[in-house]
């Protein structure tokens, strides 16, 4: 029998035993653990940079805003620096300065390499000073487990004939598995639909929803 849709808030987990480590982003992993200065993890939308960059900043109890001037010693995460304003790239690059010299430690995460983001020439070159690692894409057995934590995120229980049917019929990119997720969600609610495979099937072949959908 399908869910009977409830509302309930969105809350996605970052919780270290909700973290899937996989051939993906064991390098990243790798990385993190022989981390020195600074880093730059990137890879496509829903392979777990957030997850990742979340774990480490809660273990480093790392800073992770620009609105405060940088201490000696300080750690700093930034989430998607790809997507920081004029402005926030430029605290960035006081920051960026100011640890290096005072001593510190800087994580960031971004779509792309930090060659073919369009940041402030001087930040763009202090970051191209750092190691990159990419996070790469699961394996279609642990794409099916991030599958489960998205919907657990959302407090759907997805029963296992639409789980293989959207993993047989679905993208197989996890940005797009993660939106078709989310979209599952908002139009049962919407509709007060159970989500079955006739359901899924409908949204399928509507269209897939676009990464930019997740918010």
């Amino acid at each position: 029998m399908g869910q009977i849709p409830l509302t309930f808030p969105h809350h996605a987990s970052y919780a270290a035993d909700d973290f899937l480590v996989h051939k993906g982003n064991e390098v990243a992993c790798q990385a993190l653990a022989n981390m020195a200065f600074g880093l730059v993890m990137y890879g496509e939308v829903g392979v777990g940079k957030t997850h990742l960059l979340a774990l480490w900043s809660g273990q480093h109890k790392a800073v992770n805003a620009l609105s405060m001037p940088p201490v000696a010693g300080a750690v700093l995460a930034i989430d998607d620096v790809d997507q920081l304003s004029a402005s926030q790239q430029e605290q960035l690059f006081h920051w960026f300065n100011a640890l290096k010299e005072q001593g510190g430690q800087l994580l960031f995460t971004s779509t792309q390499p930090v060659a073919q983001l369009a940041l402030l020439p001087d930040l763009q070159s202090r970051l191209l000073t750092l190691p990159q690692v990419e996070i790469g894409l699961p394996a279609e057995q642990d794409l099916a487990k991030l599958l489960l934590k998205w919907a657990d995120d959302r407090q759907l229980q997805l029963d296992q004939p639409v789980v293989k049917y959207l993993m047989t019929r679905a993208a197989r990119s996890p940005g797009k598995l993660e939106a078709m997720v989310a979209q599952l969600d908002q139009t049962s609610l919407a509709q007060k639909r159970a989500i079955t495979i006739p359901f899924v099937r409908e949204l399928l072949e509507a269209g897939q929803p676009d990464e930019d959908s997740l918010g």
